[in-house]
């Protein structure tokens, strides 16, 4: 086995065993045993649980990231552009957290890598709207604090909701954003 093959061996028996079991159930003999490799190949690979549960984090987000970005450039208004990132971002959120008992295990976690991996995503996510945004001219607020609103709010009305409230939560976002963007471009 070559090490590619044996670090790809590895992180689909860590994925499998974590979205099954979890973060805190799962170990690195487990994930060894799954990818039928000895614990040192495993070492060998990757110093921690927490380095490979970052690996498979990071890849989540850019590819989140990916597919808000491409959500955004294939509309031609500013409004559409916000709406089909925003839709995107949520939505994906609920596809991985959908990855089996513990797949938001793989975005928020007690392990500490992959709380800096979601630091440089919300980065990330925050320069992607910056650009989205753009300079909506010299009344309008910056495209940094406008960034900041817009995911705060998103957050707050849409991402931590039940499947009941889920439908008003969407609507409250929607009308928040056309008020936002009512504000910001001009006439």
């Amino acid at each position: 086995m070559s090490r590619d093959q044996r670090r790809d061996a590895i992180l689909c028996a860590a994925e499998r065993l974590l979205a099954h079991y979890g973060y805190d159930k799962t170990t690195v003999a487990d994930i060894a045993r799954e990818a039928n490799v000895g614990v040192g190949s495993v070492y060998l690979e990757f110093p921690s649980k927490g380095a490979i549960v970052a690996e498979l984090s990071l890849r989540r987000y850019a590819t989140l990231l990916e597919a808000m970005a491409e959500a955004a450039e294939a509309q031609n208004t500013l409004a559409a552009s916000l709406e089909a990132l925003f839709d995107e971002r949520r939505l994906g959120f609920r596809r991985i957290n959908a990855e089996g008992q513990h797949g938001g295990d793989l975005l928020s976690c007690r392990c500490a890598a992959v709380h800096e991996v979601r630091r440089r995503f919300r980065d990330d996510e925050l320069a992607l709207l910056k650009r989205v945004v753009g300079d909506s001219g010299p009344e309008a607020p910056s495209p940094g604090d406008l960034a900041a609103l817009l995911l705060k709010l998103h957050d707050t009305l849409c991402l931590e909701v039940t499947d009941l409230e889920a439908n008003e939560s969407l609507a409250q976002w929607r009308l928040a954003l056309a008020l936002i963007m009512r504000g910001v471009i001009p006439a």
